[in-house]
């Protein structure tokens, strides 16, 4: 009686293991959807937020890139100016200098 009894103990624990090794393995399964099914929904929301570049971009961006050409131009000038300046000054400097003596 106490041999039946201990194998039937046996097979309710051996029972109890594989239910609960399969719910484990379930859960994991329905963890890694449910880890899918987000990344789907961000991707979706990302897809959704999604606005076309203008139909004229490419004509924006030269004249963008016509203005930054002029800008560039501009500053480029009047570092020269402000060089050629500059040498005057230091000229001024010396000729005042050269008058001392």
């Amino acid at each position: 009686m106490q041999d039946r009894v201990q194998k039937q103990t046996n097979l309710e624990d051996e029972i109890l293991k594989k239910v609960e090794l399969q719910y484990n393995q379930l859960k994991g399964i329905i963890d890694q959807h449910k880890d899918h099914a987000n990344k789907i929904i961000k991707n979706l929301e990302s897809v959704q937020s999604y606005k076309p570049p203008p139909s004229d971009l490419t004509e924006q961006t030269l004249k963008d890139l016509e203005q930054f050409h002029g800008l560039v131009g501009k500053a480029i000038q009047q570092i020269k100016k402000d060089n050629e300046g500059s040498k005057f000054i230091d000229v001024l400097n010396m000729k005042a200098l050269l008058q001392q003596y």
